[in-house]
């Protein structure tokens, strides 16, 4: 592994605040949102007293589609799953409603801090990627102080609810983890595959953090994008973000919409995350889904996930790609943190693109090669996935799966 760091680590900085409604379980297992319960409509009328069960410790909330409904005002999470789990058995569809992060670490991500790059070099065409449809579930995407003219027609939104900040809190002068991460990703599959159109869906706050429930409302609103579109198919999706689990169980909420997805013919692909663990990723682990390694120029990253259940990987160190613009004047909020050893927000001018680090922006290079290949090929985004990722000739890292060797 390469042992060259970013320049400004926020994995050096002293620790993310957790938001007021996440609680953090024992040993820093995994997150979840305070006081709320996701379960499968479908236990509470298969199990005999389930229903009676969950009623005497919360309320049903909302119905959040693919059968799921929300239990609230849950006192004890934890306490109530392993009552479940003792009344009615283990494999119950019911969990927590999990953070998930845009594959970033709590103490900082998504490996280190944007910095202001120079325009890249990037060709253009209106042939590859033609008349896919490619699925972004991140932070959303800038609108201010202009639609990034690298992205203007290429995409659906809302200007309103979709729309990405430096940071949620307006009177904070400095970016958030993840203010413009959504904008960056966007740019990346843009990049590999310019005549694609993105569906896009804000479910990541500019801190970075979301929840099981923000995706699956991201999942509602990208597929309804793409109902109104010839052929109403999502031909790939990108997630750049995931989460660590109870006990590295697998998904079981979020797995249900996921799988009908790819049953109906997406691609899906997700970051394996920052951490430098071999500790499975969710969704990025499940095997439905294409996880996403980060490689450098010398081979793995030294932050990027690694195991059996990453499949391929691509590079993910130094990615230039689409940021806030300031050309036209500066935007408040869009200042780096404070670094080491001052006290105030770092000034800087974002020319509307620049330079980041992390599994983050390994994955949608992936996702635009997979759309790319598709229309290259005249083939399915699931045949070009096969050949991309699954084919047994491939080049491939050990524990970071096939090489996608995409700028």
């Amino acid at each position: 592994m390469s042992d060259v760091r970013p320049h400004r680590s926020r994995g050096d900085r002293g620790g993310q605040q957790l938001p007021d409604n996440v609680e953090e379980a024992p040993g820093g297992e995994f997150h979840f949102v305070r006081g709320v319960l996701l379960v499968l409509e479908e236990e509470l009328e298969q199990r005999e007293g389930f229903r009676d069960f969950l009623d005497a410790r919360g309320r049903i909330g909302r119905e959040l589609g693919d059968g799921i409904l929300e239990f609230r005002e849950v006192q004890d999470v934890l306490g109530t799953l392993a009552a479940v789990e003792e009344r009615f058995g283990p494999g119950v569809g019911i969990e927590p409603d999990y953070v998930f992060l845009g594959a970033q670490t709590i103490k900082g991500g998504p490996w280190d801090e944007v910095e202001p790059a120079s325009p890249p070099d990037w060709l253009d065409s209106d042939r590859t990627g033609r008349d896919m449809l490619v699925g972004i579930l991140d932070t959303g995407i800038a609108y201010d102080p202009k639609v990034h003219p690298r992205l203007d027609g290429r995409f659906t939104a809302d200007p309103t609810e979709d729309r990405d900040v430096p940071n949620d809190d307006p009177t904070v002068p400095f970016l958030a983890e993840q203010g413009g991460h959504g904008t960056f990703v966007a740019g990346l599959v843009s990049h590999v595959a310019p005549a694609a159109h993105l569906a896009i869906a804000r479910v990541l706050k500019a801190d970075g953090f979301g929840s099981t429930s923000s995706v699956l409302e991201g999942l509602r609103k990208v597929r309804g994008i793409a109902a109104k579109r010839v052929g109403g198919r999502l031909d790939v999706l990108n997630l750049s973000l995931g989460a660590y689990t109870r006990d590295d169980q697998p998904l079981k909420i979020l797995a249900r919409p996921l799988r009908s997805l790819v049953a109906a013919g997406t691609v899906i692909v997700a970051a394996a995350g920052n951490h430098g663990s071999p500790r499975p990723f969710w969704p990025a682990a499940m095997p439905e889904v294409i996880g996403v390694g980060a490689l450098d120029g010398w081979g793995p990253a030294i932050f990027t996930n690694y195991g059996p259940w990453v499949d391929v990987c691509a590079p993910g160190v130094d990615v230039v790609s689409t940021f806030f613009d300031e050309t036209g004047g500066p935007l408040f909020g869009a200042d780096l943190p404070p670094g080491p050893g001052s006290a105030g927000a770092v000034a800087v001018t974002f020319p509307g693109f620049g330079r980041w680090s992390g599994t983050s922006f390994a994955a949608p290079k992936v996702a635009g090669a997979i759309a790319a290949a598709a229309t290259t090929w005249s083939v399915s985004p699931a045949e070009a996935a096969d050949r991309l990722v699954r084919d047994w000739r491939l080049y491939r890292v050990p524990d970071l799966g096939a090489v996608v060797n995409v700028s």
